[in-house]
């Protein structure tokens, strides 16, 4: 989901509009006309009405104004060209080699409703009902990891696990980060993909599962079925990825990955960009989830179209 300027924002309340608590706007609602009850952040620009309960993000509002324009819009597409890349297939062929098998948790798994952890790291208590997350001490080598399932369609497809504790130096090498489910197929996976539905236009590509809960959380995307975030398993976007959003019938993708993906986002905009509208953002020196509400902010008032990105030095601020 992109935003808008501030000055656009503004222009939306010409009337009336007035500063509020905590760089709120404060107006009319335009749902249900009760005077000075609507306010919509100008940083985050999620809104809510406090007479008729109304709320969402920028993009459900300018939908609701007819003023869909403001965010940009996307060139069409000729989806034909998908057999002249990559060629035409037995009946069933592609189907199925998309599909993932079914795995089990590690023993012993358990579910979380908090961990102290993940508090950490921005996630809130909806986030926990919304992804299975949990633990186990019935397996040693998962002792002190946070442990996320994978699921799609008919169940688990396998689990990434997270240190949760610092790594001192000197065990950088024997600890590792991440210990995922070696038997999962993660180049057939994208985190999140059940949410995709026949609303569902456009999708945001991040690539880690703790920064799609993160923008998940700060774009209130539970609250917009046209949009929805999905993690890919590192800097990597296969070819079957690419085939299970365009069976979804996805239209836009908006590719958001680390800095030290630059080199990875340019070689991969471009292959999504024979398929779908593609722009492109970026974080600098840090993760999604490391970013402070202003930089998550900055990074959707910069996006790129992909030639754009892919013409111009990227130059580390």
């Amino acid at each position: 989901m992109e935003t808008i300027s501030k000055e656009d924002l503004e222009s939306l309340f010409p009337n009336g509009f007035r500063n509020g608590p905590k760089g709120h706007i404060i107006s009319d609602c335009p749902f249900c006309g009760k005077n000075h009850h609507f306010y919509i952040n100008r940083y985050s620009q999620l809104w809510d009405c406090k007479s008729c309960g109304s709320d969402g993000n920028i993009f459900k509002l300018l939908i609701h104004l007819g003023k869909r324009h403001m965010i940009g819009e996307f060139k069409s597409i000729d989806r034909s060209r998908i057999k002249t890349i990559f060629g035409e297939e037995e009946d069933g062929e592609e189907e199925e080699s998309s599909v993932s098998a079914v795995r089990k948790l590690p023993i012993g798994f358990k579910r979380q409703s908090e961990n102290d952890y993940l508090k950490t790291r921005k996630l809130i208590p909806q986030n926990f009902k919304d992804n299975v997350i949990g633990i186990t001490n019935l397996k040693p080598s998962l002792k002190d990891y946070v442990i996320f399932s994978v699921n799609e369609s008919d169940g688990c497809k396998g689990y990434v696990a997270r240190y949760t504790k610092p790594i001192p130096k000197e065990k950088s090498k024997t600890i590792a980060r991440y210990r995922n489910d070696k038997g999962a197929n993660f180049s057939k996976l994208l985190y999140g993909f059940d949410k995709v539905n026949q609303s569902t236009t456009t999708v945001i590509l991040v690539e880690g599962i703790i920064d799609k809960i993160t923008l998940d959380n700060f774009l209130r995307l539970d609250l917009c079925n046209d949009i929805v975030c999905l993690a890919t398993f590192g800097k990597k976007i296969s070819t079957t990825q690419v085939l299970k959003i365009l069976r979804a019938g996805i239209e836009n993708v908006i590719l958001v990955f680390d800095y030290d993906a630059i080199k990875q986002m340019k070689k991969f905009s471009l292959e999504l960009d024979k398929f779908f509208n593609v722009k492109v953002g970026y974080t600098f020196n840090k993760d999604i989830n490391e970013s402070s509400n202003e930089e998550i902010v900055q990074i959707f008032e910069n996006l790129k179209n992909t030639r754009d990105f892919n013409r111009k030095t990227v130059i580390k601020l």
